[in-house]
């Protein structure tokens, strides 16, 4: 007879730190941006890891890492209040001697969306942030490239690897030094990981990290101190099981991976794995001639606490088949064939004479939400008309930037063979 007592039950419970401490959400569901340190970490008292940067602002710190004099490699959920970079402990950013710049420009990653709506993926949360002034050092990291070179430096520092940040130390004191530790590498077949649906795009490692550590690399470091990039730190996890009545928590930082996002990098124009320092800050200068001004500054006046809202008026459905069903309005955010689902909201009851004669309004999201789409890269909003079996009556099509850059609202009329409307999109103040 078998014996049953050793057979364990695998809990899924996936816990990253945010600033809501305890707050457990599955890995395949939603995702809350952490800002995960270094616990029981040694401080860098020889100035070993000078790549590693600061992110912080007024109500938000990461790490990052330099990979030119301008270009900063760190998370996608650490763009939102981070304003200024620094290598060192010179956290005053009026002091001219400081090693201290502004943060110019963010590029998240496209798939990564940190509100609500679809799933944010780990996989995702990367940035590189390009600074307003260089940040010189004497040298600066590379980057694992494939997974060939991963494997092969996974295998020479005996599945170990090193993560460095500025986050809070083991008693959650915020500290100004920078921190790192050496960390064990976990694949997917270990024993609290193989019955989880690990990604390999993912680095599994011991649990070193705490809040502040979030976008900071995991190097392998060798003993000549040349730092190789593997990941970004990304979350804290725990992947939990039970066995014969006890419950084994197994603590595991999360990072991201850098080489299967070649394709994106370069699409942005920065091969951060084949170029040189110097071509990165070829990159650089091109990147902000082309794009002389931060659309973040560009509309930091903005009230991105207003809604953005949708009147239709006069409408006029000719399809008697579907006549009697609610519509769906998609709304997505697309540059060119690839769209971002962002919400689905709905006319309810449409009339059997297959018309509205008086206006409809609907709020259709904050301004917040339209920002970032367009900060990460998409350009147009569409909203898509459709019946509940699918039928796609008609579609608005707006440059995002048109009606940002508009302080009045957007008018214009769908007509066709399927459907009649008048509407109109402008920004409004939600009423307490």
């Amino acid at each position: 007879m078998k014996n049953f007592k050793n057979i364990a039950i695998i809990l899924p419970l996936f816990t990253l730190s945010s600033c809501q401490p305890g707050k457990q959400v599955h890995e395949d569901h939603d995702y809350q941006a952490n800002t995960n340190a270094i616990y029981y970490g040694s401080i860098d008292v020889t100035n070993s890891f000078d790549s590693v940067v600061k992110l912080f602002g007024k109500t938000s710190e990461c790490s990052g890492t330099l990979i030119s004099p301008r270009l900063v490699l760190t998370n996608a959920h650490c763009t939102k209040a981070n304003l200024y970079v620094t290598n060192l402990n010179d956290f005053d950013v009026d002091d001219p001697k400081a090693k201290v710049s502004k943060i110019r420009k963010m590029i998240k990653h496209p798939d990564f969306f940190d509100y609500g709506g679809p799933e944010s993926p780990i996989e995702y949360d990367l940035a590189l942030a390009i600074l307003d002034k260089e940040i010189k050092i004497e040298k600066y990291p590379s980057v694992i490239k494939s997974e060939y070179e991963f494997t092969r430096n996974l295998s020479l520092h005996h599945n170990r690897v090193t993560q460095v940040g500025y986050g809070l130390d083991e008693n959650d004191y915020h500290v100004r030094e920078r921190r790192y530790r050496s960390a064990r590498v976990y694949n997917k077949f270990s024993k609290c990981e193989r019955n989880y649906n690990i990604s390999d795009i993912n680095l599994t490692i011991e649990h070193v990290g705490n809040s502040g550590d979030s976008g900071g690399p995991v190097f392998f470091r060798k003993r000549n101190n040349e730092l190789k990039l593997a990941s970004v730190h990304a979350a804290y996890v725990d992947l939990a099981y039970i066995e014969q009545g006890l419950r084994y928590s197994c603590p595991r930082s999360k990072s991201v991976k850098l080489y299967p996002h070649k394709n994106w990098f370069k699409n942005i124009g920065f091969d951060i794995f084949n170029d040189s320092v110097e071509e990165l800050e070829k990159s650089v200068s091109s990147f902000l001639k082309n794009n002389p001004q931060d659309i973040n500054r560009k509309y930091l006046n903005m009230n991105t606490g207003e809604m953005l809202g949708l009147k239709i008026k006069d409408f006029r459905v000719f399809s008697f088949k579907d006549a009697s069903k609610d519509i769906n309005m998609s709304i997505r955010a697309c540059v060119e064939d690839y769209c971002h689902h962002i919400g689905t909201t709905k006319f309810e009851g449409i009339p059997k004479h297959q018309s509205i004669g008086y206006e409809q309004y609907f709020s259709i999201g904050p301004k917040s939400f339209y920002l970032d789409a367009f900060n990460k890269g998409y350009k147009d909003l569409k909203i898509s008309l459709l019946s509940n079996t699918g039928r796609t009556y008609g579609e608005i099509s707006e440059k995002f930037e048109t009606f940002f850059q508009r302080s009045y609202s957007i008018s214009d009329r769908i007509f066709n063979d399927e459907i009649m409307f008048e509407y109109q999109l402008n920004f409004f103040n939600q009423k307490n």
